[in-house]
């Protein structure tokens, strides 16, 4: 549970100089008890029984002769997260990726800290020791630093923020499509429209592989039973499955916190299309 979610989206960005400052034990103590429970039922419930959740893993490199590399990308860190999966095939598993690491990403976010997803510019064999010897199993795939920013950014950071274009976004109206007439929705269509666009505010400031922002929305509002299609526009992209699971986080983390419960309809992870029931605190599903 986040105490203010929208504020953390809205504060969250990568960051890729730090400061060397370890996080005390305190907040790496809240940090790991975050990692170690269950996700929310809403989240749960999106996957088929069988798909196994991945093993992220704190890892303290400070005291490493030769800690593993980023190649230059990060200076400074001495915390990283690293998630490893079982089957890099495994479409549901990749999606899960990407919602538990996002809400490791948003809590480290809402306890002061800095982070920057890495899925491709780090040692993999020397990530993949220092996560076994934590006690982590799979493989790999995604690392992000943790810790507190440095007070002034260099300059290979600011090329790199200025070439992925970190700052900007798409806009909403290019991301989400409703399909109703303004002029003509009942109070209960207004208020759940205005639930809902809150709520994919969220979503349009997720990050995502070189900020693409792959994701699209359908949302057909009709009281009492709107629904809710989140689509992938690059099925074939290296990470459209992470990226999706990070916008599916901000998503299912966003209607917890409005007081929205999403109710899967069709969860299509071949073609990541996934599409839902929106139902409001006093209506049964």
């Amino acid at each position: 549970m986040f105490q203010d979610l929208f504020h953390t989206i809205k504060a969250r960005k990568s960051s890729r100089t730090y400061s060397g400052q370890l996080p005390n034990e305190t907040i790496l103590e809240q940090l790991n008890t975050f990692i170690a429970q269950a996700p929310p039922e809403q989240i749960d419930r999106l996957f088929p029984s069988t798909t196994r959740f991945p093993e992220i893993k704190l890892i303290n490199v400070s005291g490493e002769t030769t800690p593993p590399s980023t190649y230059g990308v990060i200076k400074g860190a001495s915390i990283y997260a690293a998630v490893g999966v079982s089957d890099r095939n495994s479409l549901p598993e990749m999606v899960t990726v990407g919602i538990m690491f996002e809400r490791l990403i948003l809590k480290a976010t809402e306890l002061g800290l800095a982070t920057c997803w890495l899925g491709g510019t780090f040692s993999k064999s020397g990530f993949m020791k220092a996560y076994m010897d934590a006690g982590g199993s799979g493989n790999v795939i995604i690392v992000s630093p943790v810790g507190y920013a440095a007070p002034d950014m260099r300059l290979s950071e600011k090329l790199m923020r200025t070439f992925v274009k970190s700052a900007s976004r798409k806009s909403f109206d290019t991301l989400f499509k409703f399909n109703d007439d303004p002029m003509l929705n009942t109070d209960m269509e207004y208020v759940i429209k205005q639930k809902i666009t809150t709520m994919l505010e969220g979503v349009r400031l997720a990050p995502s592989s070189r900020n693409s922002q792959p994701w699209r929305g359908c949302i057909d509002i009709k009281a009492p039973d709107p629904t809710l299609e989140l689509r992938c526009v690059n099925q074939n992209g290296a990470f459209a499955a992470i990226d999706m699971g990070i916008a599916l986080c901000h998503l299912m983390e966003g209607a917890i916190a409005i007081g929205l419960r999403l109710i899967p309809l069709d969860m299509n992870y071949e073609t990541l299309n996934f599409r839902f029931s929106v139902i409001q605190p006093n209506q049964t599903c």
